[in-house]
């Protein structure tokens, strides 16, 4: 089974390291999980997004490894990465706006579920 011929069409090649189901880095197969970022940030390496949005109430999971691997992968110095911190209370956020601030070396837009 693969994919359709109109959705092949839109597919990249993935990334070494990364198994059938989104590999290291996916919710529920360690990704991220107890705030330790380790699977997460050689995803967001390997990937290169330009955002990350957490919605899953895992804290710390965009930890300093995750951040500065996202600032990291932008294509140019000035570009900016997205970090959308959105769970909610504070304690299950995934980073806080000072995090991603110095973790990025000041580049992240950021927005937040959070006060």
């Amino acid at each position: 089974p693969g994919l359709s011929g109109g959705k092949a069409r839109f597919a990249k090649p993935r990334p070494a390291g990364l198994g059938p189901g989104g590999g290291s880095g996916a919710a529920g197969d360690g990704g991220g999980g107890g705030g330790s970022g380790g699977d997460l940030a050689a995803l967001v390496a390997a990937v290169r997004p330009s955002a990350l949005i957490g919605a899953a109430t895992v804290g710390g999971a965009f930890s300093s490894d995750v951040l500065r691997a996202l600032a990291k992968a932008q294509p140019t110095s000035s570009s900016r990465p997205l970090v959308f911190a959105l769970s909610n209370p504070t304690s299950k956020a995934e980073c806080s706006f000072e995090e991603a601030r110095t973790w990025t070396g000041g580049r992240a837009v950021f927005a937040s579920g959070t006060q």
